[in-house]
């Protein structure tokens, strides 16, 4: 389930690919090759057990993000945040404010999206789209307006852009 996964981050340029299931302590590991411990770090499952590593791979002053959702189970020692004085973050969505950074972002760095998005669902098909995420066997899935474009490298006609009120200006 997670070998795709696995060597996919490997093959876009991660320096440590760690496999939480074969090892008892993967913060340990991380902090062989960090031994300061991490200044930033992204968790995206939504896993109890990965949230806890991430806590506990963190360096002093650093700052994590929890973007994954999935577990109802507290998985998180406020302690460890105060005795390493970590910042933590907490999302699920992206600031609309923030989307054209992001988009130009992906842009400027030639972010292979190809790669990472590796299944594509029309709306109407969200059962089968969150069937495939939950299986693993995949690196993420997006759900697309049928009509819409799907090559997520590149930058949408702003004017065709859906409109948030109290988001956009004007």
């Amino acid at each position: 389930r997670r070998s795709m996964r696995l060597q996919l981050a490997g093959e876009l340029g991660a320096d440590v690919v760690i496999d939480d299931a074969s090892v008892d302590d993967p913060a340990k590991i991380m902090r062989e090759h960090l031994p300061q411990g991490a200044s930033l770090a992204y968790e995206t499952t939504g896993n109890a057990a990965a949230q806890r590593a991430m806590i506990s791979a963190m360096g002093r002053f650093g700052r994590a993000a929890v973007v994954g959702i999935g577990s109802n189970e507290p998985a998180i020692n406020l302690g460890a945040l105060t005795g390493s004085q970590l910042t933590l973050y907490g999302s699920h969505v992206l600031n609309h404010g923030a989307f054209d950074a992001m988009v130009q972002f992906v842009q400027r760095h030639q972010l292979p999206l190809d790669r990472i998005v590796t299944h594509r669902y029309p709306y109407e098909q969200g059962d089968e789209a969150f069937r495939v995420a939950d299986s693993g066997n995949c690196a993420k899935v997006v759900l697309v307006n049928g009509s819409e474009q799907t090559d997520l490298t590149r930058h949408p006609d702003p004017a065709s852009s859906p409109k948030f009120p109290g988001l956009d200006s004007g």
